[in-house]
């Protein structure tokens, strides 16, 4: 997303999610941009909090949790992944 190769959002994820190699019972995805931010993180975390949808995804019955940052031209690209193994 960052380098322009998918455009921003969820384009492909259950594709990707059906690549995993462990057996899991649900996936969902939280991703979010910002650029010019003073806390970038911070930024990202309280968005997706006050977004019922991402939120949710935050607080979901999952047991499994991965956080990626990736910086390219001052923006700044996240992505959350939960599963439910």
């Amino acid at each position: 997303m960052a380098e322009g190769k998918v455009p921003f959002g969820h384009e492909g994820f259950s594709e990707w999610a059906k690549s995993v190699t462990f057996y899991t019972k649900g996936f969902a995805e939280n991703v979010a941009y910002n650029y010019n931010c003073a806390d970038p993180v911070e930024t990202a975390v309280i968005g997706w909090i006050n977004s019922e949808g991402h939120r949710w995804n935050m607080i979901g019955y999952y047991n499994l949790c991965s956080i990626s940052v990736y910086c390219h031209g001052g923006y700044y690209y996240f992505t959350q992944l939960f599963a439910l193994a």
